[in-house]
């Protein structure tokens, strides 16, 4: 993949950075509806007890390093590094508690929305560099309106934060194979990504595999290795010395008991169940897992159009490393665009596609989070999708001479995005429910059997009813969202705050977030309030996603 002119590279920083603030304007737009997920209540908690730390090493230093002030803060939530918590808590006393711009949790998402506009922004920069701005802009909107990315992209969460830290360090990692100052770069941004999710500690095996590909490439050319002008390691050297550094310093929790703070957090992802998954109507809740399911998954769930274009993008790429006999015979049809890429860049981004894809259909891996646990293999989805519209770019221009190549380029961008846009606000804020129209949308994807939601986030859609309908004081059965989101959906009005959490015995109402494995929980439901029929349902494209039940007088 050799770019364009040097000329058609200068000045590319600012519109990315445009698009990138315009994107993260978006996000904060549309944050409001989009309810607190399980995991973001976990992490609300962690935020504001780690900000307990800093506000100790803010005004006696030194007790913040003692062990008691370490694990007092700390212990909550070890389980993950505190990179983004950390961030997450100084966002919401900046945004929030010192200036009043932000609402609380819109304040702890800030940092989660800023990662995924520096995914769109480092998109932009990266097709850009190779192909020009169209394809820059085109990439970048692409993975950003991704139904199922613009859900997780308003989330106090890691997963797209991770998949920002993972494009950086393959960036980074690529423009090192011949500068010692981006190795140096690539070594700190590792760093950073090992501090974001254990997902960075798998990001070596798969740029050693593309790098060890490379020295054989060119062994096999040569007949010797030689580093001289070569592809250099820098990004692995630099990695070694520069990354363990950062992720220690960064988590005070492993100051203490390094070695078995360490295993333990190891130990913990090694060992971690897994969550129901539906399946064309299957329950699954323990391995193995079905080989064929994040493939099955991105199918129905990324719009088909982005499909389609990455499979034309890696066929137009495929190309250059075919037989001179195949491409005659098989491939004449398809225009040669560009020389094979530098410094094996293709095969750094088809690896980056399959790696994370392969990673998690490996059978005993834990599945659980849908789609969440891939999205770092979305954006060079994005950028091969990008090859695909500038080969179509070139057909409509040479079919449309009189044109102006910018009008060609503007239509062509703007209707490749139109679906992924459309799908991803009309899913808002419901995202995790959007399936393409090859699945059938969402009624398409329940009559299949397939999961329709999880993280009982969509308790946001039916607080209007409850807040109108539930009498003062009110208890009630909030079901699949933990209680620090409850808290937060009542420290923000979005639940009246005297409706209060209750098991489901002495519960007025009850909440049931419809997953498959959740059935035995409504079965519940009837039985103690001793009704089937539901007060009110929250829908999506005629889908049942949560149902309140009221509890009859007499039952009381």
């Amino acid at each position: 993949m050799n770019g364009p002119s040097t000329d058609a590279r200068q000045g590319i920083h600012l519109p990315a950075v445009v698009v990138a603030s315009a994107y993260l304007a978006l996000l904060l737009i549309t944050a409001r509806p989009v309810g607190f997920s399980r995991d973001e209540g976990f992490y609300f908690k962690a935020a504001r007890s780690y900000q307990g730390w800093f506000s100790v090493l803010f005004d006696e230093p030194g007790r913040a390093f003692r062990r008691e002030s370490v694990d007092k803060h700390w212990r909550y939530n070890h389980e993950h590094p505190a990179l983004m918590k950390v961030l997450f808590g100084f966002s919401h006393r900046l945004f929030h508690q010192s200036l009043g711009l932000l609402s609380p949790s819109t304040a702890y998402r800030l940092p989660g929305m800023v990662a995924a506009a520096m995914v769109i922004y480092l998109l932009f920069v990266w097709g850009a560099q190779l192909y020009g701005r169209p394809i820059g802009l085109f990439a970048a909107l692409a993975f950003g309106f991704l139904p199922r990315v613009f859900y997780h992209a308003h989330l106090a969460c890691f997963d797209v934060a991770i998949t920002a830290a993972w494009l950086l360090v393959c960036y980074l990692y690529w423009r090192s194979l011949s500068s010692w100052r981006f190795g140096l770069a690539a070594g700190a941004a590792f760093g950073v990504a090992i501090c974001v999710k254990l997902n960075a500690f798998f990001l070596p095996f798969l740029l050693g595999l593309h790098y060890l590909v490379l020295l054989a490439h060119r062994r096999r050319r040569l007949g010797r290795l030689a580093f001289k002008d070569g592809p250099k390691p820098w990004a692995f050297l630099f990695g070694l010395l520069v990354a363990p550094p950062i992720f220690l310093l960064h988590w005070p929790w492993l100051w203490f008991d390094t070695f078995t703070r360490l295993g333990r957090y190891v130990g913990f992802h090694a060992a971690h169940a897994h969550y129901n998954t539906a399946w064309f109507g299957e329950n699954i809740i323990g391995p193995p897992t079905p080989l064929s399911l994040p493939v099955v998954m991105t199918l129905l769930t990324v719009p088909s159009v982005i499909v389609l274009l990455f499979v034309a993008g890696a066929l137009v790429r495929l190309r250059h490393y075919v037989g001179r006999r195949l491409d005659q015979r098989l491939w004449s049809f398809w225009p040669t665009f560009g020389p094979p890429s530098q410094n094996g860049l293709d095969l750094l981004v088809w690896f980056s596609v399959i790696f994370p894809i392969a990673l998690i259909s490996m059978p005993h891996v834990p599945i659980f989070g849908g789609t969440k646990h891939w999205m770092p293999a979305y954006p060079f989805v994005a950028l091969v999708a990008g090859i695909g519209v500038s080969h179509l770019i070139a057909t409509v221009a040479n079919g449309l001479p009189r044109l102006p190549r910018r009008v060609v380029q503007t239509l062509v961008v703007i209707a490749l995005l139109v679906p992924a846009v459309q799908q991803s606000l009309t899913a808002h804020p419901h995202g995790l429910a959007s399936y393409v129209p090859l699945a059938g949308g969402a009624p398409g994807a329940a009559s299949l059997g397939m999961t329709r939601q999880f993280w009982g986030y969509t308790t946001a859609g039916i607080a209007p009813w409850l807040n109108e309908n539930a009498p003062q004081g009110s208890t009630v059965f909030f079901h699949d969202t933990s209680a620090p989101s409850v808290e937060m959906f009542r420290r923000e009005s979005i639940v009246r705050p005297d409706l209060q959490s209750a098991r489901l015995r002495r519960a007025d109402y009850a909440l049931v977030h419809h997953e498959l494995h959740m059935i035995m929980v409504e079965a519940w439901i009837w039985s103690d309030f001793r009704t089937h029929i539901p007060a009110h349902v929250l829908t999506y494209q005629g889908v049942p996603l949560v149902s309140v039940y009221r509890r009859p007088s007499e039952t009381r």
